[in-house]
């Protein structure tokens, strides 16, 4: 009785298309949650928003002379300077810890939207069950909820595989 009307809810919200909305609410809610502490998870999360804040000051770093005793005090390059470009207009709208923080929900919301699409595209069964399986994997949500590129990587990785998989290299190549 319970699960035909699941079902009967499920399948309103997919006619409406509504079904994508709510894995948008879902994601965003428990990594808002998640994301709700006072403190990053991570202390490589304040260099990428202090890289960001100098980025948006028109000073892009050439040199790291604060690290002495490694390699990158002669040899530094900012290797993640795309997140920090992609990062930059958050922490401008925003105070930079908050703005972090929400690019972080953001994108792990994209990720986790995509995802969903794509088994339902490809015809998946229980699409819902992937979804609330990955959001209880605690090492996965550890890493998707760092102010890193993880989020964004995976996604990237997965737009890329679908691309070469459907032979869309044009798409690919760009």
């Amino acid at each position: 009785m319970l699960y035909k009307k699941i079902k009967g809810i499920y399948q309103w919200l997919e006619v409406r298309k509504l079904d994508y909305l709510l894995v948008v609410l879902l994601v965003v809610m428990v990594m808002g949650w998640i994301q709700a502490s006072p403190t990053f998870m991570d202390p490589d999360s304040f260099y990428h928003v202090k890289l960001t804040q100098m980025m948006g000051d028109g000073l892009v770093l050439d040199e790291f002379p604060w690290l002495q005793g490694t390699d990158l005090e002669h040899y530094f390059t900012d290797h993640h300077w795309l997140y920090h470009l992609i990062l930059l207009p958050f922490i401008l709208l925003w105070p930079a810890f908050i703005g972090a923080k929400a690019v972080t929900v953001i994108f792990s919301a994209l990720l986790f939207l995509y995802l969903y699409w794509w088994m339902k595209r490809n015809q998946a069964k229980w699409p819902w069950l992937f979804i609330f399986v990955l959001l209880g994997i605690f090492p996965f949500m550890f890493r998707i909820n760092l102010v890193k590129i993880p989020a964004i990587g995976i996604l990237a990785l997965l737009v890329c595989l679908d691309l070469a998989i459907h032979y869309r290299y044009k798409w690919l190549f760009l």
